[in-house]
């Protein structure tokens, strides 16, 4: 069993050590991605270069004022808070400085009060996990009773080395921050906004495909199969946009760079036509499972050929609608109201056409009526972006 044990280890090992040329040399592409294009990729490495002359700098500084014992801590906090935005870089910082506070108080609490000992010790550092818990420190609470603990055992809890540790910190801070200002991420407000164009572009592809499949004829297994791969990849798509559009709104939080033209008032709205486009599909995903059961169960003969060129007719100007709803460029409020008061005629005229028929079977009443109410619903969200000046992404 145990030689089996130690082939097994061999395999592994052997395994993870032929990988290390592969990965060295993804490392190396990712680092020429970055050098000749801007991106994300650049952005993670300018991250790093600011890391690394923020902490040189921070040491540098406390190696000249400070005492060996806290010097580290100026370069450590560098590393802590630097992150890929100015504002979320600050909100570490802070959390940092606050978890630091109260950690070095609390030390310096003990200290004074009754001493080094193993006792005051272990007190200590169970009152200070306690207070790391605070809502407030983030993810830097643990820090609290890191500080504590160093503070009290190195410094025994005496004002002057809390001082000077205090100082370290707050050098680190200020470095990692004046890096941060001096060499602002990137904005990526057009990417964020291509994304989106993107995103209305895919509903509008799904949109049509059905539309297109809407002949006399049931589609086939094949055909149904298409109009779920476009489903999945528009929600696919949702969530990724969703990701890129709240990085960028966070990106551009105390970022003293200007994204593109425009974009500064793009960049707000794009959240709610995410949201919007997001909300409107969930009806497609209805109206596409009511069009495969009708299509595989025998129930095709329940749309007549009527019923069947007014859908289409509608599904296509709601995709239009879809994608003048994520241009790029400035959105013509004027264009989306007509195209979706166009689409309001014709669900009308499909109502109307569907109360007329009440000679037709119930079954077909009811397929017919479920794909009209699908619509509706569809084009009851659309509505909320009307009043385009205010929610729809330029």
């Amino acid at each position: 069993m145990a030689d089996t044990a130690d082939e097994g280890s061999e395999v592994k090992a052997g395994q993870w050590t032929r990988r290390i040329p592969s990965r060295c040399a993804g490392l190396f592409r990712y680092a020429v991605r970055g050098v000749r294009r801007s991106g994300r990729e650049r952005d993670a490495l300018l991250l790093q270069v600011k890391a690394v002359i923020a902490a040189l700098a921070a040491w540098e500084i406390a190696r000249h004022w400070l005492p060996p014992q806290v010097t580290t801590y100026a370069p450590l906090t560098v590393l802590l808070v630097t992150r890929s935005t100015v504002y979320r870089s600050l909100k570490e910082s802070a959390q940092y400085l606050a978890a630091m506070t109260v950690g070095v108080l609390m030390a310096a609490a003990f200290g004074m009060g009754v001493g080094v000992h193993a006792w005051s010790l272990g007190v200590l550092i169970l009152l200070a996990l306690a207070a790391g818990k605070l809502p407030r420190l983030g993810a830097h609470g643990a820090q609290v009773a890191v500080m504590a603990l160093f503070a009290f055992t190195a410094g025994q809890g005496e004002p002057p080395f809390i001082g000077h540790l205090a100082l370290a910190i707050l050098i680190g801070s200020l470095c990692g921050i004046t890096a941060h200002l001096l060499l602002a991420p990137s904005r990526h407000t057009q990417d964020a906004q291509d994304g989106v164009a993107d995103l209305a572009a895919g509903a509008q592809r799904a949109l049509s495909a059905i539309a297109d499949a809407l002949q006399d004829d049931p589609p086939d297994a094949d055909t149904t199969r298409h109009w779920a791969r476009h489903s999945e990849r528009f929600d696919q798509l949702a969530g990724q946009m969703q990701v890129v559009v709240d990085a960028e709104r966070e990106n551009a939080v105390l970022n003293p760079r200007r994204p593109s033209t425009g974009g500064e008032h793009a960049l707000p709205r794009l959240p709610a036509t995410i949201a919007v486009l997001q909300r409107s599909f969930s009806h497609c995903h209805s109206i596409i499972r009511s069009l495969t059961h009708a299509a595989h169960y025998d129930r095709w003969a329940g749309l007549a050929p009527r019923f069947l060129t007014g859908y289409r007719d509608l599904l296509i100007t709601v995709a239009q609608a879809m994608v003048e709803i994520g241009r790029t460029e400035p959105t013509e409020g004027a264009a989306v109201h007509e195209l979706l008061k166009d689409a309001e005629r014709q669900l009308e005229d499909l109502e109307q056409n569907l109360a007329q028929n009440v000679a037709a079977p119930a079954a077909h009443l009811s397929l017919q009526g479920t794909l009209i109410t699908d619509a509706g619903r569809l084009l009851s969200d659309l509505a909320e972006l009307d009043t385009l000046d205010d929610t729809v992404a330029a």
